[in-house]
């Protein structure tokens, strides 16, 4: 189930699809899991809170593994969407389930660019190193 969120990529290994929109049970949870395309990336996508919140500019890229994707909580309860309410940035949520440091610099690189952030978020994990070498191979 959880794979189906993504595409494969020739660079990333995975990419989350755009335009993507799912209700998954998470313990008892109903979680809208939503999706919206990278600015001038048709084939890619970043998590957004509701279809209002999809933009073509952000004044934040955060990127990051699951911890910031945060498939376990409501959209709105994720630290992008408090970073967001607090402080009355834009902020595109570029976390990727699985990915390592050197995907999510990638990520950046090649495509989150596009938002012409003023500001870049990175949170690295202890397990980034190891995830980003399995991600690969899925």
């Amino acid at each position: 189930r959880i794979l189906s969120l993504y595409n494969p990529n020739p660079v990333l290994g995975l990419s989350l699809k755009p335009d993507y929109m799912k209700i998954l049970n998470w313990r008892g949870t109903a979680l809208e899991i939503r999706h919206a395309p990278i600015p001038g990336q048709p084939r890619l996508g970043y998590r957004v809170e509701n279809a209002s919140t999809a933009q073509a500019r952000a004044d934040v890229v955060a990127l990051g593994d699951s911890f910031t994707y945060a498939l376990e909580v409501p959209a709105a309860l994720s630290w992008t969407s408090r970073l967001r309410e607090l402080s009355g940035l834009r902020v595109a949520n570029m976390g990727v389930r699985g990915y390592g440091t050197t995907q999510e610099v990638k990520l950046y690189q090649l495509y989150a660019q596009a938002f012409q952030p003023k500001i870049v978020l990175l949170l690295a994990s202890p397990n980034d190193t190891s995830s980003a070498s399995a991600n690969r191979k899925a």
